[in-house]
């Protein structure tokens, strides 16, 4: 658009666009076929932040998913403090202090989305409030990780939404 117009209004709060990993997909590892979208808000109510994340469909996290439903076949966000997307980052030490860790709950509700390939988007609340802002302790500007059954699938920067 033209003249500082776009045609998306702000939201508010933060975003992070999560990018496919570039691994090599099989049986036993899931891969993400395309981009996802995490957006965080801060719920006045509770006084904690809301997490709404377009997940590929509505059993994509789900244990079954996993290669096994051992520990670790959990589906979570890694945020780290670091924001440079050019260094690598070990799958065995994607774990290793980072700056905030959160689980993606599984979502057994099955009208969440058509089977049809649509993304569906999953709303819930965090244990802890996020500062959504840049500073020391803010999220603005960190390398976020989407990892489950131990395999990095995507990452991205987080900015605001």
């Amino acid at each position: 658009m033209c003249n500082g117009e776009n045609g998306r209004a702000a939201q508010g709060g933060a975003i992070v666009i999560l990018k496919p990993a570039a691994l090599h997909p099989t049986p036993a590892r899931p891969s993400l076929h395309r981009e996802l979208s995490l957006r965080f808000a801060d719920d006045a109510s509770s006084g904690r932040t809301l997490a709404l994340f377009d997940r590929p469909s509505p059993s994509f996290f789900s244990p079954a998913s996993a290669s096994s439903s051992a520990p670790g076949s959990a589906a979570y966000i890694l945020i780290h403090r670091s924001g440079d997307l050019r260094s690598d980052i070990p799958p065995e030490d994607c774990a290793l202090q980072p700056m905030h860790r959160f689980e993606i709950p599984a979502d057994r509700d099955p009208t969440t989305a058509a089977d049809s390939g649509s993304l569906s988007t999953s709303t819930f609340s965090l244990a802890t409030k996020l500062d959504l802002s840049v500073g020391e302790t803010g999220v603005i500007g960190r390398r976020a990780l989407l990892v489950f059954a131990d395999q990095i699938l995507g990452e991205g920067v987080i900015g605001w939404n």
